[in-house]
């Protein structure tokens, strides 16, 4: 069977839908990106990976502040550097994932595939089915020690301003996540 690429955006809700989330569970804000970009306010930490943004100002994808080194913010954070990762915060728990292949024996497609799948959609043929990915848990917390806080304004060091999805967490660290 052929596959056409796995878009995050589009197909991931499809993912915790089927069997990620737990019945009954519902999403408070989730984040997922191909690569995390961070900016550290924590004592020993910088900034994480070069920030990238539009027209050359720089923005990150997770801002964390944290006054401990090992702040719970900071742990959501470490788990966050794997390629297509995210972060999920529900009514029941928070949890960093990475997006894996959910039958590794099938072979992901390619560069080329992806340019035939758009000529398909453009030619208005039928889609093949996203290549299938599940979503493996780096780390856990139950919802009781993360407080979400809804979109403020954040200003990460060296950085424009930029709206973030804020997470208290009750050790007194802060996640930001780009919105």
């Amino acid at each position: 069977m052929k596959y056409r690429d796995f878009q995050i955006g589009r197909d991931l809700p499809a993912v915790l839908d089927g069997g990620f989330l737990v019945s009954g569970e519902s999403i408070v804000v989730f984040a997922v990106r191909d690569a995390f970009t961070f900016s550290f306010e924590v004592p020993g930490r910088e900034v994480r990976r070069k920030p990238t943004g539009e027209e050359g100002k720089p923005r990150v994808g997770a801002v964390v502040k944290s006054p401990l080194a090992a702040g719970l913010a900071v742990q959501v954070a470490d788990g966050l550097v794997s390629p297509k990762a995210g972060v999920v915060l529900t009514d029941r728990r928070l949890t960093v994932f990475k997006l894996v292949p959910a039958d590794p024996s099938l072979k992901e497609p390619s560069f080329m595939d992806g340019l035939r799948d758009l000529g398909r959609t453009l030619r208005g043929k039928e889609e093949f089915p996203a290549y299938p990915m599940a979503c493996s848990t780096v780390v856990e917390f139950s919802s009781s020690v993360a407080q979400y806080q809804g979109v403020h304004k954040e200003k990460p060091t060296n950085c424009v301003k930029a709206d973030y999805h804020r997470i208290a967490f009750q050790d007194g660290s802060v996640l930001g996540l780009l919105a």
